[in-house]
């Protein structure tokens, strides 16, 4: 299948804007979406970026620095209105996706350092995740995070210089069913899985979670 996009090939550093504007189908961009790795024909190419945006108001900011020998990708589907999504991406064999759903909806998403996966998905009113990762290692870490619903809030933090074992790939997982949970998950130094479901609780009242192991601050946009 031939797949009509948008190519950003400069070695040392890509960056845009764009608003509210369709660039490939609806298909096409969920067989990307859905990929397990995107391989590119052309080696050259570092930086690989898609951006599909439907309906108003919606906003992407994204930057691929590139440091290091692996391809950096950007994959981001807007379809609502009023979403916001800021992906920053420093290093090498950096994949992030993004899907925004309905209304409202913000991300904003740091990877640094190589060999971090992060999926984002979005599919609500009012919901809000910021995610800071930082790896400079061969294993790798990857976090998968979902929000159904409305008002509900992730703040997600992996880092630390600690060697971590040689098997010790890890993989967050944070799914949010219903509306008004809240995640915090600071770590530092822990290369350990993370799984965390959150459902409606009584009267369908949310669910707050805390896990922490640093004071760590998100860098400001």
């Amino acid at each position: 299948m031939q797949i009509r996009t948008i190519l950003f090939s400069i070695l040392l550093l890509t960056a845009f804007g764009l608003h509210a504007q369709e660039l490939i189908s609806s298909e096409e961009m969920q067989d990307l979406l859905e990929a397990a790795e995107i391989q590119l024909e052309n080696p050259v190419i570092s930086n690989f970026s898609v951006i599909r945006q439907i309906e108003e108001g919606n906003d992407l900011k994204a930057t691929q620095n590139q440091q290091g020998n692996l391809q950096n990708s950007i994959l981001v589907n807007q379809d609502g209105t009023g979403n916001s999504g800021l992906i920053e991406q420093n290093g090498s064999g950096l994949e992030t996706k993004l899907w925004q759903y309905k209304t409202s909806n913000d991300a904003n998403l740091w990877s640094e350092g190589e060999n971090v996966k992060v999926e984002v998905k979005q599919d609500g009113n009012h919901n809000s995740i910021n995610s800071f990762i930082e790896n400079y290692f061969l294993v790798s870490r990857s976090a998968y995070l979902l929000q159904q619903g409305n008002n509900n809030r992730i703040e997600l933090a992996l880092f630390g210089n600690e060697i971590p074992a040689i098997n010790d790939a890890q993989q967050v997982q944070i799914t949010q069913t219903g509306n008004d949970h809240s995640v915090e998950a600071m770590l530092e130094n822990s290369f350990a899985p993370i799984s965390i479901t959150q459902t409606p609780g009584v009267n369908g009242e949310g669910m707050q979670v805390n896990i922490s192991n640093s004071a760590f601050s998100f860098p400001t946009r």
